[in-house]
């Protein structure tokens, strides 16, 4: 059986399972999330996010993102925000500005390191990097717009009916000739930031 290190971390409540994909392969990793994300049997969470080497020139860092049922999402803005504290905190990175490969582009996290790292969190981080460093305080990331047109990311394939968001309920026409109304399954804010713990 083989060994898996993982860490286990959550951004405003959505809380995965962070496996380093350049150290630790993960065969099925739809399967492993479906069996580890169980809150009784398993680890539990809401899915497993897998960090790897891009596959494309213009990023630093992959994002793989599994939800509790196996399926493959997009993104999130929550578990990205993890990536970049877990990157950095690990010792995988001294940048304080990556630049993270996900399904929906290229998104960039801006690290926010703490003022002053106390002597007992300075001495935990040398132990588990092999250097002192300070702790991430907080990861903004830039969402950019929506992605509204891809298909698959709905159930069915498709959306059948206009969504109302903020109060605001869109117009036929709106719906046929916009992109800019958000879905149950894309964000709708553009920048958001949160601390991790």
């Amino acid at each position: 059986m083989q060994k898996i290190h993982f860490t286990k971390m959550h951004g405003a409540g959505n809380d995965y399972i962070y496996v380093d994909a350049t150290r630790n392969k993960i065969a099925n990793p739809s399967e492993a999330s479906i069996v580890w994300s169980d809150r009784h049997k398993g680890i539990g969470s809401d899915g497993l996010v897998l960090i790897d080497r891009p596959t494309c020139k213009n990023a630093d860092f992959r994002m793989r993102i599994f939800n509790a049922d196996g399926s493959e999402a997009m993104m999130c803005g929550n578990a990205s925000r993890c990536i970049g504290k877990y990157l950095y905190e690990k010792g995988l990175t001294n940048q304080t500005e990556i630049r993270l490969e996900t399904m929906s582009g290229i998104k960039i996290l801006q690290l926010h390191l703490a003022a002053n790292a106390d002597a007992t969190e300075a001495a935990t981080m040398q132990q588990q990097s092999g250097c002192a460093r300070k702790t991430v305080e907080s990861v903004t990331v830039d969402m950019l717009e929506p992605l509204t047109n891809v298909p698959g990311q709905y159930l069915g394939g498709n959306v059948q009916s206009p969504v109302n968001i903020i109060g605001v309920q869109p117009s036929e026409s709106d719906w046929e000739h916009s992109s800019a109304w958000a879905t149950p399954t894309t964000l709708s804010l553009s920048r958001t930031s949160a601390r991790q713990t």
